[in-house]
């Protein structure tokens, strides 16, 4: 109950619980065999089930809420446990395909196929494990090109429209006519010379003496569809792993193990990129007993050919077109030109008169320029594309060490368990996502952050083993931040005769540590360049404790700057602290039993209070810096006459204002007969925040499924159908903004086995109700996957 699916491409799936989410969502914690799975430097798992292949599952758990006392970071809202299948006990060959088509009315109709396969076999005290997974498709459409970035930016035909789905348009181009007036009537006068009745030299005078009073140009660039800039709409994955593992003894064993995964997708987080060939591997040591285990494993990542689309679109634009030197002045210069009439008049141009000025402005400053499609279009896309793309090598090594007292102690005195962890991230990105040469030194120097923590959980039966009590208490410490307590205490009652009745309560606390990025960050952005702010980073740049200003009172400064009588009272401090972890208390209770011995049922109620909660807003300097040797002028040039504009900045910072949610989740499991299962949830939550906060909370009101299985029918026949419903709600991210649309999704899948040659057929369906749907703002259009499934099973 309560979960959110979010797909940003059609093989990732991310998982939301409990708000706070995004299609990238860094506060859920994805463990496979204790792996985390997010690569160092984006710091969010990129899908479900992540680096294990399906056929490989024995276990899968998803817990709801914080999880800190026990796994420390980043199980903020939640965690992902994901178990493989051990090769001791899962022995033998299993083959998997699954072939079909994806449809949508957005991107049409597309081949869609996947392989997998799983090979375990154990020889005395050793036992090999291999796994492959194949997925390739054709990736769902972004196509939503008259959607802006932000509900207050939806006219396509708009001087400055930033489109949610095109890309290079989303710089402003602010400039008074005033600061173009000597360069335009020098170029005009000529022209309207001999239409004044003037000689070159008077038409100039008169000419630089009017455009000024032309309203100053707020505008963009012509965005490049999203469609334009990929090099192609294939979507997939592949994935092998291998495991080697030998006990020692009856209680004793060691494995080893290496996984391999390659996916092109796209995903969305401040910008959407286009991961391809995204390369991750994970060498894994483990030693463990019935008592103890000690764990290491080494994580790398290798972006290989991935690009950021809208740094793309950027490149590729002022490729076709220098702003400054060709795009800008044409569009000025057929603008005064459009407008000229009116002002040499002496009135003042219409509404009308202004959007047909710059239709015609921005048609004559496209003029020329190569067309999509057009091979000299294709060449310059294809050649940016490769100059562009991210670097992301980097990597990350983890230890962990737990121990049970149970020899020590018995249990039935205090059932104690201890841990610790130590991890260090060895990040680079060659300068393109990360700050590693901030004074142009020409090397990047890798990123080293290191962190630690230490649990123990104590945990006992009273009252006849009805009453179970448990407390956790944990410790985190990383270089940058302060040292972080997480303590849990939880109490669980078993009532009734019959020991199907359990009640629950518990308290926890929860923390996140900023990210990679969200601490050393520095990457031009549409709406500023985004800079992480642990004062190691962001201390050279100025802007924090005070010296920053917020974007309103920037843009009203600027508009007094443009009439030229430029007015500092305008002006508003940004009050920014450097970065801190978030900080959550959540309380919960909850009842779990069987009403009947055919009716299962659960209901649960939390209240969390949030703070520290990080974000991003627009801010602009108060003074000027310098990074890798190119100047960030701030607004004291602007008023020294040594820059027309100040440098916008966008910091990751604590908002100052305390959030808090409350819950309330049900489930019902109904067995009418032995072969059937009627199954559903429903979730409510609600966010309570300051008038004007902003939170990026992302997460529906309302929310349920409804389904019907069946297992066994005819000994030969199982089905499942379920209908999963949410609530319309508001998505805030740093991409986009928007409101989004109640979503109803039905999906339905039916088996035949062939027991003798053990085989199972199956037929399945995603979206039976065929509209395209998109999950979140900025979000492709979603539509159906129809499949034919055949699997042998030879475990």
């Amino acid at each position: 109950q309560g979960v959110q699916l979010t797909r940003s491409s059609l093989p990732l799936i991310t998982y939301n619980i409990r708000g706070f989410g995004a299609s990238a969502n860094m506060r859920l914690l994805q463990l496979s065999d204790g792996i985390d799975e997010a690569p160092p430097l984006l710091n969010f798992p990129l899908g479900t089930p992540g680096s294990i292949s399906g056929l490989d599952i024995q276990h899968l758990e998803l817990q709801s809420g914080p999880a800190s006392a026990r796994y420390g970071p980043n199980a903020f809202n939640g965690i992902l446990l994901i178990n493989s299948k051990d090769p001791f006990t899962h022995q033998g060959l299993s083959l998997e395909v699954n072939s079909g088509f994806s449809q949508s009315a957005a991107g049409g109709t597309h081949p869609y196929h996947q392989l997998s396969g799983r090979y375990a076999k154990a020889i005395r005290g050793f036992a090999l494990k291999l796994n492959g997974s194949y997925l390739r498709a054709t990736d769902w459409l972004a196509g939503d090109y008259l959607s802006g970035r932000t509900d207050t930016d939806g006219n396509p035909d708009a001087p400055a429209f930033d489109g949610r789905h095109t890309y290079g348009d989303e710089w402003e181009i602010a400039v008074p006519m005033a600061s173009l007036a000597e360069m335009l009537s020098q170029t005009l006068a000529p022209l309207y010379s001999g239409q004044l009745g003037l000689s070159v030299a008077e038409a100039q005078t008169l000419l630089a003496q009017t455009i000024p009073r032309m309203p100053s140009l707020r505008i963009r660039r012509t965005g490049i569809r999203e469609s334009d800039l990929l090099d192609s709409r294939e979507a997939g994955r592949l994935q092998l792993d291998g495991a080697l593992h030998y006990r020692i003894n009856g209680q004793l064993e060691a494995s080893y193990s290496h996984r391999f995964s390659s996916t092109s997708a796209i995903i969305q987080d401040s910008e959407r990129i286009a991961l391809r060939n995204f390369k991750q591997r994970f060498h894994r040591l483990e030693l463990s007993h019935t008592d103890f285990w000690l764990r290491g494993y080494w994580s790398l990542t290798d972006a290989g050919n991935s690009y950021n689309l809208s740094t793309l679109g950027a490149v590729v634009n002022e490729r076709l077109s220098p702003t400054e030197t060709g795009w800008l002045p044409a569009y000025a210069g057929r603008y005064a030109t459009s407008l000229l009439p009116v002002y040499l008049t002496g009135a003042l141009a219409s509404n009308q008169q202004l959007s047909a000025a710059h239709s015609s402005a921005r048609n004559a400053a496209n003029l020329g320029l190569p067309l999509p499609g057009a091979a000299e279009f294709r060449h310059i896309v294809d050649s940016l594309r490769q100059e562009q793309r991210l670097i992301d090598d980097s990597g990350m090594i983890h230890a962990d060490a737990g121990y049970r007292f149970d020899n020590i102690i018995h249990p039935t005195v205090v059932s104690i368990q201890a841990g610790a962890n130590f991890r260090q991230y060895r990040l680079f990105s060659g300068g393109t996502i990360l700050n590693e040469d901030p004074d142009s030194r020409g090397r990047f120097d890798r990123i080293n952050i290191r962190e630690f923590g230490a649990y123990v959980e104590m945990s006992k039966a009273v009252f006849a083993e009805r009453l179970h009590l448990s407390t956790w208490w944990r410790y985190d410490k990383q270089e940058h931040f302060k040292g972080q307590f997480s303590p849990r205490l939880a109490a669980v009652l078993n009532t009734g005769s019959s020991r199907r009745h359990y009640l629950r309560a518990s308290y926890q606390t929860g923390f996140r540590n900023p990210g990679s990025r969200e601490q050393f960050m520095f990457v031009p952005g549409p709406q500023g360049i985004h800079l992480g702010s642990t004062a190691a980073n962001a201390e050279r740049y100025g802007l924090f404790h005070g010296g920053a200003y917020t974007a309103r009172s920037y843009d009203a400064f600027i508009a007094t700057v443009l009439a030229g009588n430029p007015d500092t009272g305008r002006l508003v401090r940004q009050d920014m602290a450097y970065l801190q972890p978030e900080q959550q208390r959540t309380a919960e209770l909850g009842y779990r039993g069987l009403l009947r011995a055919n009716l299962l049922f659960d209901i649960s109620a939390h209240h969390t209070l949030y703070r520290q909660m990080i974000t991003q807003e627009t801010v602009y300097a108060a003074r000027g810096t310098v990074h890798r040797g190119e100047g960030l002028p701030g607004v004291s040039d602007i008023l020294a006459g040594n820059a027309p504009r100040a440098t916008a900045w966008r910091p990751f910072f604590n908002a100052g204002q305390a959030l808090s949610t409350a819950g309330l989740g049900l489930s019902i499991a109904y067995q009418p007969l032995k072969q059937f299962t009627l199954y559903g949830n429903y979730a409510y939550i609600t966010l309570s925040r300051p008038a004007g906060a902003f939170a990026g909370f992302n997460m529906p009101e309302h929310s349920f499924v409804v389904g019907l299985s069946g297992q066994q029918m005819i000994n030969k026949i199982g089905f499942d159908a379920h209908y999963r419903w949410q609530d319309a709600f508001r998505w805030e991210d740093n991409f986009a903004s928007a409101a989004m649309p109640t979503l109803g999704v039905l999906n339905a899948r039916i088996s035949y086995a062939l027991s003798r040659w053990k085989t199972t057929i199956t037929a399945s369906g995603t979206n039976l109700l065929g509209e395209d749907y998109r999950t979140h703002a900025g979000g492709p259009f979603v539509g159906r996957v129809f499949y034919l499934g055949l699997r042998y099973d030879g475990l």
